[in-house]
């Protein structure tokens, strides 16, 4: 899943690819390790479908909010057709150093997919609704939805 474990200076990065089991992809969370201190770097995360050239989306995060073996969720805007689709990111440091890194958690889930479903989608598609007993790590969104 990972192409490398540990982002140690600046333009290091890992990559990572997986293919989405269901519609409506928000999130993807990875676990971090920190050596338990608070690093001062700012990393890049981009994601794009593994079949295009333009990434879908990309934002900057400081690492000083990144907790040692804690899941980091990067969020981005809703993949209403994502089910069944390869998806590949990057995560790239910005201003890392040597005494000043982060690494992958080797602890079990190290990635975690979160995908969305609004109320509104789950009344109409109740075939889908066996899905939510599964041992998944789906985000219920059950919020009204404006009209």
């Amino acid at each position: 899943m990972f192409k490398k474990n540990k982002i140690r200076l600046s333009n290091d990065f890992i990559t990572g690819e997986f293919k989405s089991k269901y519609p409506n992809l928000g999130t993807i969370s990875i676990r971090f390790k920190t050596s338990n201190r608070i690093n001062e770097d700012t990393l890049l995360f981009r994601i794009k479908e593994s079949v295009s050239n333009e990434w879908y989306y990309q934002a900057k995060y400081k690492v000083d909010q990144f907790r040692d073996d804690k899941l980091f969720p990067f969020g981005f805007p809703l993949i209403q057709n994502s089910k069944g689709k390869t998806y590949y990111f990057e995560i790239v440091s910005l201003d890392g150093t040597k005494d000043n890194a982060i690494g992958l958690s080797g602890r079990f889930p190290s990635f975690v997919s979160k995908h969305v479903y609004t109320k509104e989608f789950l009344l109409k598609n109740p075939k889908d609704l066996p899905i939510l007993h599964l041992p998944t790590t789906l985000k219920l969104s059950l919020e009204k939805t404006t009209t």
